[in-house]
């Protein structure tokens, strides 16, 4: 998060454009590779991909320590003097982004993607997020499980290096591998 604030144009940077470009991070990245950067769980919501459980207890005055120690969040009405509602998301000033947890890899997808959508809205990723196929496509108009899990493996395309089996395979492990270290 602490880079795509710093990386894109914070005054178009809400919570929907960051919830995107998670997504979007996640995803290509699980499409190159079968593993995933964050492991957060993006759910189909009305606006697309919504990293449901991370995100809902994100606000101006009430966010995680984790959020609020690297990010200020603040009603988008705060700045524009009017009542368009949301949030804001910026970095804080003294803020560094640490790239010794990122792989070279992560680092270019996000950097392209930060690029990609510098100055674009929210509202503009969403179009791109609900494309024909797309992973959000998939789980909310074609199986039609509104509000359920999009699962990683819809992420592998066509010129994926991986077979749909191959990272099924790795994300099982993945998961494994993160309930036995993280209890």
């Amino acid at each position: 998060m602490v880079y795509f604030a710093q990386n894109t144009n914070w005054k178009k940077l809400g919570k929907k454009k960051m919830c995107k470009l998670l997504f979007a991070l996640d995803f290509e990245h699980f499409n190159q590779t079968g593993r995933f950067v964050t492991g957060i769980a993006y759910y189909a919501y009305d606006h697309g991909p919504y990293p449901r459980d991370e995100f809902n207890s994100i606000s101006d005055n009430n966010s995680p320590e984790d959020v609020s120690k690297f990010l200020a969040i603040f009603p988008r009405s705060n700045y524009y003097d009017n009542d368009v509602e949301g949030y804001l998301i910026k970095a804080k000033d003294k803020v560094k982004f640490n790239k010794k947890i990122f792989t070279p890899r992560e680092i270019e997808i996000m950097a392209r993607l930060a690029e990609m959508w510098k100055d674009s809205s929210g509202e503009m990723i969403e179009q791109w997020s609900h494309g024909k196929n797309k992973p959000w496509d998939i789980v909310w108009n074609i199986e039609k499980r509104k509000y359920q899990i999009i699962d990683y493996t819809y992420a592998i395309t066509e010129d994926s290096p991986l077979t749909k089996e191959e990272a099924e395979a790795m994300l099982k492990e993945e998961r494994e591998f993160e309930a036995v270290f993280t209890h």
